[in-house]
């Protein structure tokens, strides 16, 4: 067993930043990175402390990572093994989303030892690991420890003293403790041997007393004392704040699933009544086309009815310009009469005088006698409605010899 004197030289080397054992940590995580670097506790204290720095355990030594499936507390426990001893698990909530991204875990897969701590009777260790995957979510993420300053009120260590928990550097773990010592005392500080609370690493813890053995501080003035010099409010604040805001959003989830329910609703509605005017307009489209065709069959019959007409029309005027013709010639065939019967008319005269000038020896004057004859006369009448033409000329224009 190693001396008492060389545990604390041991671990005061440890806690140099540029220590070898350090260096080699840093070396080896660089020739094992393959894409991300997670970095986490342990879930519970190693126990044995002197033997395994006996033994020789540092920074920079390879651990094996092995799911443990039939763990009959946890399915998803994975078994941290240092040269094949086992010496704790894996973080329970982290190890769940390993279990469920990293498939290596199925055959084992190494981490590094990137920072150990030990109590002043070296009972126990805290240890820090190192783990290379190849790409985390953010779920694994946020359960991983970082180097974003964050902190929390530790509810779980009873009502004498304030505690606080904090994830930071070293330095701002030593500029927090100079941010609180105007409104507390500060009665412990280092690092913290329950790194866990709900699934979280904390390195680090405040324990706070009153000032001059005065009441213990209030949360609310450490919350505005950090929130003032760091700009962080604690995880329970910030958890309250996220709970309000999801609470505010699922009340404006409710909201808005009302109006979408409201809205399909009105939708399907509208696509009902779009679908009835549809059918509407279809049939109004099938009425109007056959109401076309049929008006296309009743053009195309006026039309021919037109043709008709207008061919009757054609007739009708070529007869009335023959009838036109027709009165005109009856006119003229008229007019003709006139002149001829005037012309006849001047001749018995003639001849009737010729006659009495000749006396009875005369070749006239027996055509006078012929025509003063009674037996010869009715023959020169004109029966009603006869035309003058259908006299025979032969009886009254022949001479008498």
């Amino acid at each position: 067993m190693a001396p008492r004197g060389a545990l604390f030289q041991h671990l005061a080397d440890l806690e140099q930043a540029n220590s070898r054992e350090r260096q080699l940590a840093r070396q080896r995580l660089q020739q094992k990175r393959s894409g991300e670097i997670l970095t986490t506790y342990m879930a519970f204290p190693l126990h044995a402390a002197r033997e395994r720095m006996a033994e020789g355990m540092a920074i920079g030594d390879a651990v094996h990572l092995v799911h443990v499936g039939d763990n009959p507390y946890d399915a998803n426990a994975i078994e941290v093994r240092w040269r094949g001893q086992w010496i704790g698990f894996i973080p329970r909530y982290l190890a769940a989303l390993l279990v469920a991204e990293v498939a290596e875990l199925a055959s084992g897969m190494e981490a590094v030892i990137t920072e150990l701590a030990t109590t002043t009777e070296r009972d126990a260790f805290r240890l820090q690991l190192s783990i290379p995957i190849e790409r985390a979510s953010e779920a694994v993420r946020k359960l991983a420890i970082n180097a974003d300053f964050s902190w929390d009120f530790d509810r779980d260590r009873g009502d004498d003293k304030l505690r606080l928990v904090v994830r930071c550097s070293e330095k701002s773990l030593r500029d927090l403790c100079e941010v609180l010592r105007p409104v507390a005392t500060i009665s412990k500080s280092g690092y913290s041997y329950y790194p866990l609370q709900d699934g979280r690493s904390f390195p680090w813890y405040v324990s706070l007393i009153g000032l001059a053995d005065g009441p213990l501080p209030q949360e609310s003035l450490i919350e505005d004392q950090i929130r003032q010099a760091f700009a962080v409010a604690s995880e329970s604040t910030l958890q309250a704040e996220r709970e309000r805001s999801f609470e505010q959003q699922s009340t404006r989830l409710a909201a808005i699933s009302e109006r979408l329910q409201q809205s399909r609703l009105t939708e399907q509605k509208l696509q009902s009544e779009v679908s009835r005017a549809r059918q509407e307009l279809e049939q109004r489209r099938s009425s109007s086309i056959r109401r076309h065709e049929q008006v296309l069959q009743e053009v195309d019959v006026a039309w021919r009815e037109r043709l008709r007409f207008q061919d009757d029309l054609n007739l009708a005027l070529r007869q009335l310009d023959l009838a036109h013709q027709t009165k005109e010639s009856l006119l003229l065939e008229k007019e003709e009469l006139a002149a001829r019967n005037a012309q006849l008319e001047v001749e018995l005269l003639w001849r009737s005088q010729g006659a009495q000038a000749g006396g009875q020896g005369g070749a006239w004057g027996a055509r006078d006698a012929y025509a003063q004859s009674p037996a010869i006369e009715p023959e020169l009448e004109l029966s009603s409605g006869q035309d003058f033409w259908d006299i025979p000329l032969g009886h009254s224009l022949e001479p008498i010899h």
